[in-house]
């Protein structure tokens, strides 16, 4: 039983820490499509279908997915309800496909907000992959962008914002993403899961 119940606390604290983002799984959508991407600050781009817009491998992804088109302006990203921790490590990834032409690069950025709350003009990037999907013809998971933090730094105690697209990829894309995740690996996490298995074991 003790086993059990470790196994669901740890499973719990994983699952937690894949929660930081709204609409990740960009499922809902209230509004008609090719309309603004729900609960994510856009510039340009906005949501679709995969009934629509079918590519192989989407079969696991759900109903909808978010796109950027090409532009220097393109923007999709979003403030998410982790903050910068010393010594922890945080990774953007998502599914991914060069649109509709199976071509373009997909810039996955970690960063903060400095001196105001826009993500296209007040983000400092800490982290940016730009990944090429040329020639991949199929919905596939992308390794994305991993960010270290130190002891100290202008980033520590400030919301983790990530992004895609814009000028990273020199406004040449058309990129279609889905199932986003932002992974924290704080040290606080793994002393908290140790810890609860160390009380399971001594009862």
């Amino acid at each position: 039983m003790r086993a059990v119940l470790g196994a669901v606390l740890v499973l719990g604290l994983a699952l937690t820490a894949n929660a930081q983002l709204y609409n990740a799984d960009m499922e809902y959508q209230p509004g008609g499509i090719y309309s603004t991407l729900e609960g994510w600050r856009v510039t340009g781009g906005g949501w679709a279908d995969h009934a629509n817009h079918s590519a192989p491998n989407h079969e696991t992804l759900g109903l909808n997915f978010g796109f950027w088109s090409a532009g220097t302006e393109e923007i999709m990203g979003q403030v998410s309800t982790l903050t910068f921790e010393p010594d922890s490590t945080y990774t953007l990834a998502s599914w991914a496909i060069g649109g509709g032409n199976f071509t373009g690069v997909a810039p996955y950025e970690i960063g903060y907000l400095s001196g105001g709350t826009s993500i296209a003009t007040d983000f400092v990037a800490l982290a940016i992959n730009c990944i090429t999907l040329d020639g991949q013809m199929q919905w596939e998971p992308q390794v994305g962008v991993t960010y270290t933090t130190g002891a100290s730094g202008p980033e520590i105690g400030l919301p983790v914002v990530v992004r895609f697209g814009n000028a990273a990829d020199g406004g040449v894309s058309d990129v279609w993403i889905d199932n986003v995740t932002l992974t924290p690996e704080p040290a606080s996490l793994a002393l908290l899961a140790m810890g609860a298995l160390a009380v399971l074991r001594r009862r």
